[in-house]
């Protein structure tokens, strides 16, 4: 998987930012005991060192990166996020209290209504060869996705460095 591509999966990461101060924590409280939401403690170490490798932090660069954002974690939340209830997706509104007064409307994720269930299960889960979720046709998830792209990125950590290639003159 190269940067683009990582990036293009972490996309949804913009999101945190909308989250109010505690409620991705609160989610990943109700993550199991093992630590992780939905990646194997393998997979979490795999990830880990993919997120500092593309978007390093202290020491190479001096502002937080993605292991300081924590962003291992919100991936790992994201890839299991049927695994609870409710469904830490959607935070009500209209008002987040961030410029004072009112009640925290943010503070509780919003159930999802059978339509958002549906096509985020698909985005997240796959079609799984459902007939309710292909409706475009195969639709393979973030979970597979992103699996395969961790074993393929442990295999290749497991083989070393690649060659850089040589430089042309010029």
């Amino acid at each position: 998987m190269d940067r683009r591509a990582f990036l293009r999966l972490s996309r949804d990461l913009a999101l945190l930012a909308l989250l109010p101060d505690g409620a991705l924590a609160a989610a990943l409280a109700r993550a199991p005991e093992a630590g992780g939401s939905y990646l194997s403690a393998a997979q979490r170490v795999t990830l880990r060192a993919l997120c500092a490798r593309f978007i390093p932090g202290p020491p190479e660069d001096p502002d937080p990166g993605a292991l300081e954002a924590g962003v291992p974690e919100y991936i790992d939340l994201m890839l299991g996020m049927f695994e609870r209830s409710p469904v830490p997706l959607f935070a009500g509104g209209p008002f987040s209290l961030r410029d004072g007064g009112g009640p925290n409307a943010f503070a509780d994720f919003l159930a999802l209504d059978a339509i958002d269930e549906r096509v985020w299960r698909t985005r997240i889960e796959g079609s799984r060869g459902l007939p309710e979720r292909e409706w475009n046709g195969p639709v393979v998830g973030l979970q597979e996705t992103y699996a395969t792209a961790l074993a393929h990125g442990e295999v290749q950590a497991r083989r070393g460095p690649l060659p850089l290639a040589p430089r042309a003159a010029g």
